[in-house]
């Protein structure tokens, strides 16, 4: 036995290289083996999804809906020309603010005064044609006095001319001759009283001429006046129509402008919510929020439009705004909101607590997820600002229900809840006055 480590030792030198790393690396790998220390053992864990959760308590919720409203203005005019002429000076641009009866466009007058003038003196001649015919009438009345004199006269000279002819004293030469005169004095006299009796008809024609003239000249004085565009009402320009030195025509839009007092939002209801709009306008009015640059204005509901556009799920309501120192541009899309009447039984919760379109899940005392379908009633605000969804269910007071996404949601699959936070309160009923009692006063 003495001899088994010499010999052992003298077999491994005459082995080849090749053999002895091999035998090595297998004793080496035999000594690791069997003195590997032990792993340590790790205590086995719940590999169940983990969901946040809040304690649900249906209460008194006023629904908000997400509106998209656009400035509307109850009076806008595009100005047109009434006058041909020049455009001689553009005094207000888009996006200055007028008032009523400012100058915001002038038109070279000069064409409308030149028809002024021709105007005037229509009127000027017109009127002295009436004026002479006065004095020809009072010079027509006087001569008729001495045309019917001539005529009394004529017939006398007849009547004597006819009685000596009876007797042979005077030539039927004569006669003829006076009866010549007698007519021609009595055509004399009709005709001078024909022009008389015409006077009234001469003075109703030149009146109406007069009439004529003067309206000719009232129409040339408005031209004049409207060769200065003024703004109709306080207001805000929208577009400048023509360029100065640009000849115009009647009828050729000049400027635009709307009215920036009163301005209205105009945003679409959606069907569903109609009977709680009417409900609300019937019980003094709603309101709403509008977010423009930063600033959250107040709102009121108005009004309902009239009409429902084809195509379109809702009916317009139509917004006053209540703020005077906002004057928004027309036709500008801003995000809005309308509050709805309180409803009770609604519960507040994330958007990401929604899981398609119709559920949320609650979980059980298993800790196993349960569907719950849902009616979303609107949008809801918390007091820290907080956007959250509102919902109508089967829930009762104390459910745990899912506050975040969970990929694979099913009936029954087991989770961990954790806290979410702080479980939203509704609106609270407003106190009710203390009575005093004769014996508290008394006291």
């Amino acid at each position: 036995m003495s001899d088994l480590p010499a010999r052992l030792s003298a077999l491994w030198r005459e082995l080849p290289p090749v053999p002895r790393l091999l035998i090595g690396t297998i004793v080496v790998i035999t000594l690791l083996v069997l003195f590997k220390p032990p792993a340590p053992q790790e205590p086995a864990t719940d590999s169940s999804p983990r969901v946040l959760i809040e304690i649900a308590r249906p209460g008194l919720f006023a629904p908000q809906l997400s509106l998209f409203g656009r400035i509307e203005s109850p009076a806008s005019a595009t100005l047109s020309s009434s006058v041909t002429a020049l455009v001689q000076q553009a005094v207000a641009l888009p996006g200055d603010r007028v008032s009523a009866g400012d100058l915001i466009l002038q038109l070279d007058p000069r064409e409308a005064a030149l028809a002024r003038a021709q105007a005037d003196a229509a009127l000027s001649q017109t009127q002295a044609q009436k004026a002479s015919a006065t004095k020809r009438h009072q010079s027509d009345r006087k001569a008729l006095e001495l045309e019917q004199q001539l005529t009394d006269l004529a017939k006398q000279n007849v009547g004597r001319l006819e009685r000596l002819r009876e007797t042979n004293l005077a030539s039927q030469t004569q006669l003829d001759e006076a009866r010549q005169a007698l007519a021609r004095q009595q055509l004399s006299l009709e005709t001078r009283q024909l022009a008389v009796s015409n006077y009234q008809n001469d003075v109703r024609r030149l009146d109406s001429e007069i009439e004529r003239a003067q309206a000719a000249r009232d129409q040339a004085d408005l031209d004049l006046a409207r060769s200065e565009v003024r703004a109709p009402f306080d207001g805000r320009i929208t577009a400048l129509h023509v360029a100065e030195g640009e000849r115009v025509r009647p009828g050729e839009p000049l400027i635009s402008l709307y009215a920036d007092q009163g301005i209205e939002i105009r945003a679409q209801i959606p069907l569903n919510h109609l009977p709680e709009v009417r409900a609300g306008l019937d019980a003094g009015g709603l309101a709403g929020e509008l977010v423009i640059e930063n600033r959250r204005l107040p709102l009121r509901l108005a009004r309902l439009a009239g009409e429902v556009e084809r195509g379109r799920g809702g009916i317009d309501g139509l917004f006053i705004l209540d703020a005077s120192d906002v004057t928004p541009e027309l036709g500008r899309p801003l995000p809005m909101t309308l509050t709805l009447p309180p409803r009770d039984g609604l519960v507040a919760l994330p958007a990401a607590a929604l899981h398609g379109l119709d559920r949320v899940y609650r979980l059980d005392d298993e800790n196993r997820l349960q569907t719950v379908a849902v009616t979303r009633i609107g949008d809801w605000q918390g007091a820290d600002g907080e956007q959250r969804l509102l919902f109508q269910g089967d829930f009762q007071p104390g459910d745990r229900l899912v506050i975040n996404q969970l990929p694979g949601a099913i009936d029954g699959l087991r989770v961990q809840p954790a806290e979410g936070g702080q479980t939203p309160q509704g609106l609270e009923p407003e106190p009710e006055p203390e009575t005093q009692t004769p014996e508290s006063d008394s006291q």
